[in-house]
Order: C-alpha cells, then sequence, then structure tokens
C-alpha cells in the first residue's frame, strides 16, 4: 500500500533521480486503513507491521532527546525505536505483545512537546474551550454524546447517580470527551490547571497581550488574555503564596519578565522554563514561613504578581506593580453552569430508559468434586 501512496504528492520522499519511498502520511494513512478489507485479516496478517513506520519530524525530536544525540538522519530511526520496543518487556505495564512499533513513533512525538512550546498546535478546540458559543449544546445534542461517552467508556447505562458529585463527574468526563475543559472543584482557591483572567484591582483593567507579547491593559474582560495556572510539574491541587508557577497563554507562550521592556511579556521556550517562573505574594507585608507558605491564593484575592525568587525574603523587584487578582472568565463559569443544567436531565432520561442487559458470555463450568465423589 505504501508503494502506491508514495507517489502522491506529500506522501513520499525522494525524486530527481533517487528513489521515491513512502514517507510519514502515507504511514498515518496505512494505519487508518490496517484493520479495514484493505488488508485482508487486519494487522495481524502485515508483514511488515513491524518494520516499517516512517516518521515525522516530531518523532525525530524525540528520538533526539532520548539518545542524546544533536541530528539523527530518518534512514537511522528505525532501529532506534525497534531498541526502545525491545525495552517493552521490562518498562510497559501493559501486555507488551501489544505495544506496537507505531505507539514509539507515536509517543517519541507527544514527548518531545513536553520540551518545545512551539509543537503545540491551537487545536479547533480552542475557541469553545475559552468560552466561545454554545450553540451546538442542545439538550438533544448532550443527551447523544453522554450516551455516546458511556457505552464506549463502557460504563453502564441506567442506574446513574444524580447527586451533585457524580454530576460533576460526568460533566468533566463528557466535557473532556467533547474537548473542551470543566472545572470539578467547587473550591474558592486557585486551583493548577485553572483557566483565569488577570485584572488590575485599582482600575479594574485586564491584561492582554500586544503584537510582540508584551502586557497592556484593556478595559473589557472580553478583551482579555486568558491563561492557564500550571506549576514546575503536573500536578493536582491547590496554590499557594510564593510557591513558583507559570501562566500559559492559549498559544502556548509563557508571561514571563521581558528585560528590554521592563515588563511582562508572553515568552516562547519551553515548558516549565525556569526564567519564565512566576509567583504570587499577599499585597500585605507578610514575613515569610512555614504557616504563610502553605496559604492558599483565592481567586478574586488582590496578590502581587512577580518573577520567582528562591530566597523570599528578598524578594523580586521585577513585578507588575500594582495589586492584581486572578479570577475565572466569566464565560467559561456559564459554560460550565450550561453544562450541568443540561446533563441532569439527559441523566434522568437514561435512566428512565430500559436499557438491554448487557450478553455475557458463559460456559460450563466443571462441577466441583465432593466428599462423596472421592
Amino acid at each position: 500500500v505504501g508503494e502506491v501512496l508514495k507517489s502522491v504528492p506529500f506522501f513520499g520522499s525522494g525524486g530527481s533521480g533517487r528513489q521515491r519511498t513512502a514517507g510519514f502520511f502515507a504511514k498515518e494513512l496505512i494505519q487508518d486503513l490496517v484493520d479495514t478489507p484493505v488488508f485482508p485479516g487486519g494487522r495481524n496478517s502485515v508483514m511488515d507491521h513491524s518494520s516499517f513506520c516512517p516518521v515525522g519530524p516530531g518523532s525525530i525530536r524525540g528520538l533526539e532527546l532520548v539518545f542524546g544525540r544533536q541530528s539523527i538522519h530518518p534512514t537511522e530511526t528505525l532501529a532506534m525505536m525497534q531498541a526502545l520496543q525491545s525495552f517493552a518487556t521490562d518498562y510497559f505495564q501493559g501486555d507488551p505483545k501489544e505495544l506496537e512499533l507505531h505507539d514509539i513513533q507515536f509517543q517519541l512525538c507527544e514527548f518531545q512537546k513536553k520540551f518545545f512550546s512551539y509543537a503545540h498546535r491551537p487545536y479547533s478546540a480552542i475557541n469553545d474551550d475559552l468560552g466561545g458559543p454554545m450553540l451546538h449544546w442542545t439538550p438533544d445534542f448532550i443527551l447523544k454524546r453522554l450516551r455516546e461517552m458511556l457505552v464506549f467508556k463502557n460504563y453502564r447505562l441506567g442506574g446513574l447517580k444524580e447527586d451533585r458529585a457524580t454530576l460533576l463527574r460526568r460533566a468533566k468526563e463528557l466535557c473532556t470527551w467533547l474537548g473542551v475543559s470543566f472545572r470539578q472543584s467547587d473550591s474558592n482557591a486557585l486551583t493548577h490547571g485553572d483557566l483565569v483572567v488577570i485584572e488590575e484591582v485599582s482600575s479594574g483593567m485586564f491584561f492582554s497581550l500586544k503584537g510582540n507579547g508584551a502586557v497592556m491593559l484593556v478595559p473589557e474582560e472580553a478583551m482579555a488574555a486568558k491563561f492557564l495556572v500550571t506549576t514546575d510539574e503536573v500536578q493536582v491541587g491547590t496554590i499557594h503564596f510564593w510557591e513558583a508557577i507559570h501562566l500559559e497563554t492559549t498559544r502556548c507562550k509563557q508571561l514571563a519578565w521581558w528585560e528590554y521592556n521592563t515588563c511582562f511579556a508572553a515568552r516562547a521556550g519551553k515548558r516549565f522554563d525556569e526564567k519564565h517562573r512566576l509567583t504570587l505574594e499577599p499585597v500585605e507585608p507578610v514575613e515569610p514561613g512555614p504557616d504563610t507558605a502553605q496559604t492558599e491564593v483565592l481567586l478574586g484575592e488582590a496578590v502581587k504578581l512577580r518573577v520567582f525568587d528562591h530566597d523570599r525574603s528578598q524578594g523580586s523587584d521585577k513585578s507588575h506593580g500594582k495589586a492584581i487578582c486572578l479570577r475565572r472568565p466569566k464565560e467559561v463559569v456559564a459554560r460550565e453552569q450550561h453544562m450541568l443544567e443540561l446533563i441532569r436531565p439527559a441523566m434522568m432520561e437514561l435512566n428512565a430508559v430500559k436499557h438491554p442487559q448487557k450478553r455475557r458470555r458463559t460456559e460450563e463450568m466443571p462441577r466441583a468434586l465432593s466428599g462423596k465423589d472421592c
């Protein structure tokens, strides 16, 4: 199949006197076709399934990181990925036989995204994720998507609990299924993973970004930039004063101090770059200590935004200067409330319908030997 696809523009490489070979796009299409009648017998009948795996630039960057190389030629990648696949018996938690060479290639591409911010793409869910139009969120749409999600996740239809904790959990799962975020916690504390806007307390103006990335103030929240609150590592839980945090833009840049213009700006770089670490401090001077270090930052609370300094007692003079507060965008809060209003009747409707029981395979079990049989 690859030999046929290699002649299609962008699906092969080579030419101008060199032998043309199937490329990464061809491999991706073949992966979609391997379980169709194009391949009689499915993937188990493909003879070169473990020896044919063209790579893209993301996977090559992943291999360079894993093997500590400055550059790798595409002809070297197959042997390297096969070597990584051979380690599956020692490090893979599932069945090593289920791990294909194409899984290695895919994970290499995902792995390198942790280190290169430009590898992130603004996916189509971004606009809706930031509180965009919800015209397609009708009761019928949510009911169909909820049933679809439950079936594909092998959940039992009917008998669904309708308490608030379950509703929040199901809403979170469904939003993830739809490719948008949902804050499951009812806590008022600023939490890792929160999407926020930044408001200057004294003026009521909001942080936005100029074309060069520098922060500017705008009068309306609808014009404000939105930031994802993260810590140095992917974690869960609340954010505390003097803790190192990152404020990521929707374009995968990070808010950081711009020395040239002496202001905060959205800067490109690898994720969790130490140069981009920020921290939040109380507005009123407080002597840092074991107790205050564990104080949670609240949404809407007036705080100071500074560049992170390991020695908290000295503090950093690189700060916004005026008190700010971080709070969740009104559009996102409204969207989540809308989801909760729609998911409750959807769950009630699923509970009201009698669903056929899953058919289980029953086998004749041998009769246990009793004392009389002995």
